[in-house]
C-alpha cells in the first residue's frame, strides 16, 4: 500500500513539474511554417544562380562559335547548325529567368558564384512561383531582341584573347665576299674581320673563318 501511494505521489509531482516547463520548451507557433518557408526560397535561389550561370555559358558558346567561324574552323553548315541549337538553348534559359521574375538589365553577365547567389536572394524574394513554360508565346520576338543586346554586353566585358608570343628574329648571315675580291691575283680581305688573306688560304689567319 505504502509503495502504492509513493507511485501516485511520485507520478503527480512529474506530472506538475512538465505542466510547469513546458511553455519554456516547446516550439514557437508558426516555426514549422517559418522554416518550410525558408527551405522553399532557398531553393528558388539555388534554382535562380544556377540559371544565371547557365545563361552567361550560353553567351560565352555563341560568342565562341562566331570566333571559330571567322578562324575557319567550321564550316558555313556547321556554324547555322549549332548557332541555331546554342541560341535555342539561350532563349529556353531567357524564358525561364523572366518566369521568375529577372528582368533585362536586372542581373549583370559575367557574375560569379557569390555574386550570382545573392542577386538570386534578392530576387527570390519577390519572384513569383510560376511553372516553367517552354512553349513559344507572344514574347517571343522580344526574348530574341533580349538574346542580342546580352550577348552584345558579354562581347563587351569578355577578356581578351592572349596574344601569340613574336618569333624570334633570324640571325644575320656572314657577309660573302665581294666578286672583286674572289678575282684571281686581287688581294682578298677575311669579310669576318677585315684582315687580309693569301690567294690560296682557306682560311682566314687571323681569326678562322673560313674563306672558301
Amino acid at each position: 500500500m505504502e509503495i502504492l501511494t509513493v507511485g501516485v505521489v511520485g507520478a503527480a509531482v512529474a506530472s506538475s513539474f512538465l505542466y510547469a516547463i513546458w511553455p519554456l520548451v516547446r516550439p514557437p507557433e508558426g516555426a514549422e511554417d517559418l522554416l518550410a518557408g525558408a527551405n522553399g526560397r532557398e531553393t528558388r535561389e539555388q534554382e535562380v544562380s544556377r540559371l544565371l550561370m547557365e545563361r552567361d555559358q550560353a553567351y560565352k558558346g555563341i560568342v565562341d562559335l562566331e570566333f571559330d567561324r571567322q578562324m575557319g574552323k567550321l564550316s558555313d553548315e556547321d556554324f547555322a547548325q549549332m548557332m541555331a541549337s546554342a541560341r535555342a538553348h539561350a532563349l529556353a534559359v531567357l524564358r525561364r529567368l523572366e518566369a521568375r521574375g529577372v528582368e533585362e538589365g536586372a542581373v549583370p553577365v559575367q557574375l560569379s558564384e557569390r555574386e550570382a547567389g545573392r542577386e538570386a536572394g534578392r530576387l527570390a524574394e519577390a519572384a513569383p512561383e510560376t511553372e516553367e513554360e517552354e512553349a513559344e508565346d507572344a514574347a517571343e520576338p522580344a526574348l530574341d531582341e533580349r538574346l542580342e543586346e546580352e550577348i552584345l554586353a558579354y562581347r563587351a566585358v569578355k577578356p581578351p584573347e592572349a596574344a601569340p608570343a613574336p618569333k624570334p628574329a633570324p640571325r644575320p648571315k656572314p657577309a660573302a665576299a665581294s666578286p672583286a675580291a674572289q678575282a684571281p691575283g686581287a688581294v682578298r680581305f677575311c669579310p669576318s674581320c677585315g684582315a687580309k688573306a693569301g690567294e690560296g688560304h682557306n682560311f682566314c689567319a687571323a681569326c678562322g673563318f673560313k674563306l672558301r
